[in-house]
């Protein structure tokens, strides 16, 4: 069976409703009844029609997530949906076709059922590879190995493991960082960076995740061009150095919500998609974790950057970032007494 993963709107505005209903659904209401359609290519025109001022990589990728939902997803794939209101996520099993209805509310047109196995498993109960792509940035996609499904279904199924009250409120911070309390003799800047990294996670997911990642790349330098979605829930975009974009350095910027970062066939895959974009060096962004560097001839080619690095990035050219960027994360500098040892 097949994993997918399922986001409930920006905000997480279907999410209580999915639960309460056991239904799924994708949103874009303003789609009409799609039970006639079969084909993606049929899809992708209903949503130009629909959406006609959309570009084409957005139609594209659209169609394609509606089109799994409505039609390539089984009775019987599991479905993740992680949750905004509190460290968990809710795991079920698609129970049925496609539906369309109009008795749920604004953005639920579109409809699966399911039944839900666990409502609110703790992110603490669900593997870390799992965990790292609840950052992903597509409404539904199919994500994880045949191993990793078996093991989260298998927990899920598990009646020993308690879940989570569904009105339970969220505890704070949010998110797989969690600050630690003040203590005596902890490192300010250490903490300081922690709490940093937490806000970035809590406020920055899916496209605004890119849009972070823009706007660092802006405040050193460079102008960046439109977005091109990819398979599994990643996006590019090009980048340019100098006036306008049109210096020496030319970035193929490929942006991952989740998910570990630099194994030997991602990097390869970026490098032949460097080379096919005309670029000069393929940059390589995740929240995920880094699972090994640049190396040999790579090493002038290609970069990557995790949480932390991307942090370092943008606290050097926090004063250049865009304001939207700095409302959100709001620093202060400060002068503190460096301890004699």
């Amino acid at each position: 069976m097949a994993m997918w993963m399922l986001r409930g709107g920006r905000a997480g505005e279907r999410e209580r409703r999915m639960l309460e209903e056991g239904v799924l659904s994708v949103g874009w209401p303003e789609l009409p009844d799609l039970t006639p359609v079969d084909s993606v290519e049929a899809l992708a025109g209903i949503y130009r029609t629909t959406y006609a001022d959309a570009r084409e990589t957005r139609v594209a990728g659209h169609a394609a997530q509606i089109f799994d939902f409505i039609r390539t997803a089984r009775p019987g794939d599991l479905v993740v949906m992680p949750l905004s209101s509190r460290p968990a996520a809710a795991i079920g099993e698609i129970s049925g076709e496609y539906g369309y209805r109009t008795d749920l509310g604004t953005g639920m047109a579109h409809t699966r059922p399911v039944g839900w196995l666990k409502r609110g498993l703790p992110r603490e109960r669900i593997d870390a590879a799992i965990l790292e792509l609840f950052e992903g940035f597509m409404t539904f996609s199919r994500v994880a190995s045949d191993a990793e499904e078996e093991a989260l279904r298998a927990t899920a199924s598990d009646p020993e493991i308690p879940e989570m009250p569904l009105h339970a409120p969220a505890p704070s911070p949010v998110g797989p960082r969690a600050v630690r309390p003040v203590g005596r003799g902890q490192d300010p800047a250490r903490l300081a960076r922690e709490q940093i990294l937490d806000a970035i996670g809590r406020k920055f997911r899916g496209v605004d995740f890119v849009r972070l990642v823009r706007g660092v790349l802006s405040a050193h330098g460079f102008v960046t061009g439109p977005t091109m979605g990819r398979a599994g829930g990643e996006v590019e975009f090009l980048a340019g150095g100098g006036p306008l974009g049109f210096g020496t350095a030319k970035l193929l910027v490929r942006v991952s919500g989740g998910g570990r970062l630099g194994s030997a066939d991602a990097l390869g895959d970026l490098r032949q998609a460097v080379e096919s974009a005309g670029a000069n060096e393929g940059l390589l962004v995740t929240w995920g974790r880094r699972e090994t560097t640049e190396h040999g001839d790579s090493f002038f080619l290609l970069r990557q950057w995790d949480g932390d690095t991307l942090l370092d990035a943008l606290l050097d050219g926090y004063d250049r970032l865009p304001e939207d960027i700095r409302s959100q994360i709001p620093l202060k500098k400060v002068w503190a007494l460096a301890e004699r040892r």
